[in-house]
């Protein structure tokens, strides 16, 4: 009888420069399973000795790998060890379109290769290297698309500076250095100025690009065609941004996308986040700024201002169902999500074409930078100092304080709960009854009792 194994596989349903050259493994997890035969015979089943599990792909993009195993035993599960599979980075630079992948796994006796005794058949999508796979696919990788160190965002930048020193603000981009939230503003408003001189054209992007992905226009390629999509223009600015050293994030919906920044050094605790009211929240707050993007490719004049009324806008209540999620790029940098590395020629520096010079806004009323959200010297003492701080926050940041209305939690009824927290003191234990157990009948899911 012919031995039952399984091979077990988790996998990306994609795979792309981005995700190379971020070490993103293409198996999360991949095993050889050996199960017990429910029968008369599995008495007679056996352990396997001397097996080998092979990698091949087509076309063979991925150069094949073999797992050799020793023994496996009825009932056992072995792990594959985890394996950096690469594609030659000039095939992932040259590919133009997204291209279909066969993957077969196969496990076979070493010195009998024929017939195997299993194999398991894969598919994935490898996309071109300018080609985000959107939120079905690869979500996170979007940070990658955010490329702070090239050429036409370096000559943005300092323009930048320029008209910070013709406002009378100091000819620096520095991040949080100032302490005070009013210089990032500024910052980002004349970087708003820069951008809207280049008189870049707007192009609509693909239907349902936030969920299925879209080709992205680095700024290398919109320096040098003067178009883009919301979501090119979106990481152009995000790329300014993070390049004078701020915090930027970017905001997606089900059909459009713009941009915004920290006035603090801060950023969101999770990497994607889904909830608008959070933002709204950090938003009004004056945490936080966002502004839509595509209007810097209005013929006619459009402020700072008008921008960020307009993206204020889009993550209103009456608009939630069409809010997709916000990726906070620090966050994605403190996961080791690095920006895409491309090779990137100069062009020919020349002026903008634009006959319009907008000004930089007055800057609206913002609170002091608290002393917590101060840029100083990161010690280990300055760190423990800033836990404390957050252990013993109770503004509605703390997330134990002010649970989100989509947040998943289970709703407890106590009616005396000095009582209950005594006990807990005193090591008492608790058992859960639903409301339908419970001989109080309370309206709420759940209950204490001692």
């Amino acid at each position: 009888m012919k031995p039952q194994l399984k091979i077990k596989a988790e996998h990306l349903s994609t795979f792309s420069l981005a995700a190379q050259q971020n070490a993103y493994p293409l198996f999360r997890h991949l095993s050889l399973h050996y199960p017990v035969v429910d029968d008369e015979l599995s008495k007679d089943q056996g352990g396997l000795r001397q097996l080998v599990v092979k990698l091949t792909s087509e076309p063979e993009l991925f150069s094949p790998e073999e797992w050799p195993i020793d023994e496996i035993r009825p009932g056992q599960t072995i792990s594959l060890q985890q394996r950096s599979l690469k594609i030659p980075q000039n095939l992932l630079f040259n590919l133009t379109d997204e291209m279909r992948v066969s993957i077969t796994l196969t496990a076979y006796y070493l010195d009998d290769p024929e017939p195997p005794l299993t194999t398991k058949e894969i598919s994935i999508a490898v996309l071109p290297a300018n080609f985000w796979g959107g939120e079905s696919r690869q979500p996170d990788i979007l940070a990658a698309f955010v490329k702070p160190n090239g050429v036409y965002v370096e000559s943005l930048v300092r323009q930048v500076t320029e008209v910070l020193e013709k406002g009378g603000h100091g000819r620096s981009a520095d991040g949080y250095q100032s302490n005070t939230r009013e210089k990032p503003y500024l910052m980002v408003a004349a970087l708003w100025n820069v951008i809207f001189s280049q008189r870049i054209a707007y192009v609509s992007p693909p239907q349902d690009f936030a969920r299925e992905g879209q080709r992205i226009r680095l700024a290398a390629d919109i320096s040098a065609t003067k178009i883009s999509a919301c979501l090119d223009t979106s990481l152009l600015f995000a790329s300014c941004i993070e390049c004078m050293g701020l915090n930027p994030v970017i905001a997606l919906g089900k059909e459009h996308a713009f941009v915004g920044v920290w006035l603090i050094d801060e950023r969101f605790p999770v990497l994607t986040n889904d909830d608008p009211m959070d933002l709204r929240k950090r938003i009004d707050a004056r945490d936080l700024v966002l502004f839509e993007s595509t209007l810097v490719t209005n013929d006619t004049p459009v402020t700072f201002e008008q921008a960020k009324a307009h993206a204020r806008d889009l993550i209103g209540e009456d608009k939630e169902d069409d809010f997709v999620y916000v990726i906070d790029i620090k966050q994605a940098r403190a996961r080791k999500i690095r920006p895409l590395s491309t090779v990137e020629e100069k062009p020919e520096e020349k002026g903008s074409d634009s006959i319009i010079e907008l000004s930089l806004p007055v800057v609206p009323p913002l609170p002091p930078v608290r002393s917590e959200e101060k840029v100083g010297l990161d010690t280990p003492d300055t760190r423990i100092d800033a836990w404390q701080r957050k252990l013993l926050d109770l503004t509605k940041r703390n997330s134990l304080l002010a649970l989100k209305d989509r947040a998943v939690a289970i709703k407890l009824y106590c009616p005396n709960i000095d009582s209950m927290e005594d006990s807990l003191a005193d090591g008492a234990s608790f058992r859960l009854l639903s409301s339908e157990e419970s001989p109080l009948r309370a309206p709420l899911k759940m209950q204490f009792f001692d």
